[in-house]
C-alpha cells in the first residue's frame, strides 16, 4: 500500500518536479481562464515564493506530489490580513490531480495550522480563485471561514478570502489590532517586537531539532488527517 510522507521541502529536492506538479494541480484554473500564478510559473518563480516562506511536501516515495508553502506577515501584502502581525497565511496549496481526494489537501492543511498554532498566530488565512467554489465549499469544510473578497494586481479574476481561527493563541487579539494597519505601521511594529518588516526568509534551521514525520498511507479510508502535535513547528 502506498504511504504518503509529509515532510519540509530540502536542499536536494527537485524544484523543477515541483514546479511542475503546481502546475498539473492548477491546470483546473487555467483551463478555466483563470490566471493563477501556479497555473504556468517557472521554476524559478517557485523557489522565489517559497523563499519567502516555509514549504511543505507531500512524497510518495521520493515523487513530490502536494505541497504548501506557510508565511508570517508581509507588511506589503495585497490582502490586509496577510500583512496583519497575528496571522499566517498559506500559498500555493495544491495536490497532485492522481492522488487527489485522498486527503492529502487536508493533511497539509492540518500540518499548516499546526505551525500556526506553534508560532502563536491567532489565525490562518489563504485565498482562492471566486470562481473556484468547489474550493470554497472544501475550505468551509475543513473549518475556514469566507471573510471578503478581493482583487489582485495582474489577477483576471476576484479572490477570495478565507481563514480560521488558531486555539492557542497569546498575542494582542485580532479584535484589539483591526482593522489592518497602514503596511508603513505594520513595519514599524514589526521592528520593536525584533521581528523582520519584510517578506520572511526562512530555511529548516529555523525548526531546530528534526520532529516525528508523519505518514499517512491511501486511500481515504486509511488517511492519517492530523500531523502529532509540534510536528512543522
Amino acid at each position: 500500500m502506498t504511504t504518503i510522507t509529509l515532510r519540509r521541502l530540502r536542499p536536494d529536492d527537485s524544484i523543477d518536479e515541483l514546479t511542475a506538479m503546481l502546475r498539473r494541480a492548477f491546470a483546473r484554473h487555467g483551463n478555466r481562464g483563470l490566471n493563477c500564478t501556479c497555473v504556468d510559473q517557472t521554476p524559478d518563480i517557485t523557489r522565489q515564493r517559497i523563499g519567502q516562506g516555509e514549504c511543505l511536501v507531500a512524497v510518495d516515495r521520493s515523487r513530490i506530489v502536494g505541497t504548501v508553502t506557510l508565511q508570517e506577515a508581509d507588511p506589503w501584502a495585497e490582502i490586509a490580513w496577510y500583512r496583519h502581525p497575528n496571522v499566517g497565511s498559506l500559498h500555493q496549496l495544491g495536490v497532485d490531480p492522481d492522488v487527489q481526494h485522498h486527503g492529502i489537501g487536508a493533511a497539509l492543511l492540518r500540518a499548516a495550522e499546526s505551525w500556526a498554532a506553534r508560532h502563536r498566530f491567532e489565525a490562518l488565512a489563504l485565498d482562492t480563485p471566486e470562481p473556484a467554489r468547489h474550493l470554497h465549499a472544501y475550505y468551509e469544510g475543513q473549518g475556514y471561514t469566507r471573510l471578503t473578497t478581493v482583487h489582485i494586481a495582474g489577477r483576471n479574476y476576484l479572490s477570495a478570502v478565507f481563514n480560521k481561527p488558531m486555539r492557542q493563541a497569546t498575542r494582542r487579539s485580532l479584535d484589539d489590532a483591526w482593522p489592518p494597519r497602514h503596511p508603513a505601521e505594520i513595519a514599524m511594529l514589526a521592528r520593536k517586537q525584533g521581528r523582520s518588516p519584510g517578506p520572511v526568509t526562512a530555511t529548516c534551521s529555523r525548526f531546530g531539532h528534526a520532529p516525528l514525520i508523519p505518514t499517512f498511507p491511501t486511500p481515504t479510508q486509511n488517511v492519517r488527517q492530523t500531523p502529532t502535535p509540534g510536528e512543522f513547528s
